[in-house]
């Protein structure tokens, strides 16, 4: 039942007993339903938190952290982008990016390459370890989100990232006010 919550409210949403509802109640219907999407979203960072404290082994035999598997991930859907492209990517600042990419490039799954024409500038690939673990994370992923496919229609999926986009765009516009 827990997995299906978010599920759930973006089908009723849309159902005819909801769509009377909103019209009378238009209000309390707004501030019991954003107080339920802000508490789930509140379970679900805290969550994410508590899971990336927590290494695992995406085979390789060397357990790596949730920031960094993403950002080989990352590396791996954008081979070639240079330390500014994936912190924008990943949403994250220069500083940390590159102290990530610093600590993989010496685990051994990112390859540092300059470019000829800018020495400063370099390029990241990802090295036969990178793509390995890439390869592991991507699985877990599908695997995970299979669970989804099979109890969520396709306009429930695109409306949900829908919402995570305006979401993602808010969080940028807050983070600019705050810097």
């Amino acid at each position: 039942m827990e997995e299906k919550t978010l599920t759930f409210c973006l089908v009723s949403i849309q159902s005819p007993h909801m769509q009377n509802h909103l019209k009378d109640n238009d209000q309390i219907w707004n501030d019991q339903i954003w107080d339920e999407i802000t508490l789930r979203f509140k379970r679900i960072v805290n969550k994410f938190s508590r899971i990336q404290r927590h290494p695992r082994d995406f085979g390789t035999g060397e357990k790596l952290h949730i920031a960094e598997v993403h950002t080989i991930d990352a590396v791996a859907k954008n081979s070639g982008c240079t330390i500014t492209e994936l912190a924008s990517i990943k949403g994250v600042t220069r500083g940390a990016a590159s102290q990530l990419v610093a600590k993989l490039a010496r685990k051994g799954y990112l390859e540092k390459t300059k470019q000829a024409h800018n020495d400063k500038s370099v390029r990241l690939f990802l090295t036969a370890k990178g793509k390995q673990a890439a390869a592991a994370h991507d699985r877990m992923h599908r695997d995970f989100f299979a669970m989804y496919h099979s109890n969520t229609a396709p306009e429930q999926l695109a409306a949900l990232n829908a919402i995570l986009k305006t979401m993602d765009e808010f969080t940028d516009y807050r983070l600019e006010e705050t810097e």
